[in-house]
């Protein structure tokens, strides 16, 4: 399995038990916290399902904690300082081998990198049957994989990696190219987050295509669009009429609430489509169509940027890990 991610590291508890070898490719780790699921009482469940106004005061609680745990994602507050702590008391709870402590040691100030929230995916580590191997894989094979520790990269490769990738404690029989036999690959290094206009081809005004519009630095509006009658809260792109998008560029902020955030940009789309459909309605004169002028989008934008704060995402000790001009907005 390549990656040490959220994706692998949901898959990777779940597959260990019943295969023969299970070998791990980390890039770096990850700051990780203790879950801590636990059942609901049986009282809550009487409570929310008889008197529905508990469950959203409940909701709008857990909505409160996730926006106060914000300056975690701040560098240099004592927030931040406990998070890592934190996480880093869970990973020497769950693993004693000094050497795989280190290779699991995050490099990086919390905050460059996703969180995880998992109690079952340390333990594995010292099961006999997984292996995690801290070199870069270069080549596959029919059967299998060549990697080569960091001491064997040329630094123009290593220069393209993110800040702290293969950064680990290499030990003897580690300056060495390495073949590992595999009988199965699962890539499991997650997804891209900067091409999100090149999912499927858009076009808009003049045949401006939203792919190539927007590059590495995907721009939206999240605000009151004028129309003629009324302002309608909206998720759009300039030149791309009634284009509304869903989890789009500045939609997810480090330490929001992502079902929060969807239901409240379903709401907007809603209402949105609904003045489409009654302009339309009224007008009786061909399409009505909704867009947001560039000037309003870019000063928008230009506010976001000024008004970040010191967040970890962007600081110099992350600066290779995201290249994509990063915006976050809490609706």
């Amino acid at each position: 399995m390549i990656g040490t991610g959220p994706s692998t590291a949901q898959i990777a508890p779940q597959i260990q038990p019943i295969v023969k070898k299970l070998t791990l490719f980390q890039r770096s780790p990850t700051y990780i916290f203790p879950r801590r699921d636990t059942p609901i009482e049986r009282w809550k469940i009487w409570l929310f399902t008889l008197f529905p106004p508990a469950l959203l005061c409940y909701h709008l609680y857990l909505y409160y904690l996730k926006e106060k745990s914000r300056p975690n994602q701040y560098s240099g507050t004592p927030e931040q300082a406990m998070a890592a702590k934190v996480a880093l008391a869970h990973l020497h709870r769950q693993v004693k081998d000094p050497v795989l402590i280190a290779k699991l040691t995050p490099n990086h100030e919390f905050g460059c990198k996703r969180p995880l929230v998992l109690d079952d995916y340390y333990p594995i580590f010292e099961k006999d049957n997984v292996e995690l191997i801290t070199d870069k894989p270069v080549r596959i094979t029919e059967h299998s994989i060549i990697s080569d520790p960091p001491s064997l990269l040329p630094k123009e490769v290593l220069d393209k990696e993110p800040d702290g990738a293969y950064d680990v404690p290499e030990i003897a029989d580690d300056h060495k190219e390495k073949e590992t036999e595999i009988d199965v690959l699962i890539w499991g290094t997650g997804f891209e987050m900067r091409d999100q206009g090149g999912n499927f081809q858009v076009y808009g005004i003049d045949g401006v295509n939203l792919h190539e519009l927007w590059g590495e630095t995907p721009e939206a509006y999240y605000g009151k669009v004028p129309c003629e009658r009324t302002n309608v809260i909206g998720i759009c792109v300039s030149q791309f009429p009634n284009l509304l998008i869903m989890f789009g560029p500045n939609a997810g902020a480090p330490w929001a609430n992502l079902t929060t955030t969807f239901q409240t940009q379903a709401e907007y789309v809603a209402m949105q489509l609904r003045h489409l459909k009654r302009e339309n309605s009224r007008r009786g004169k061909g399409p009505y169509a909704m867009m947001v002028e560039p000037g309003v989008q870019k000063r928008f934008n230009e506010w976001i940027q000024a008004n970040m704060g010191p967040l970890a995402i962007i600081s110099p000790n992350c600066s290779n890990y995201y290249t994509v001009h990063l915006t976050f907005v809490v609706c």
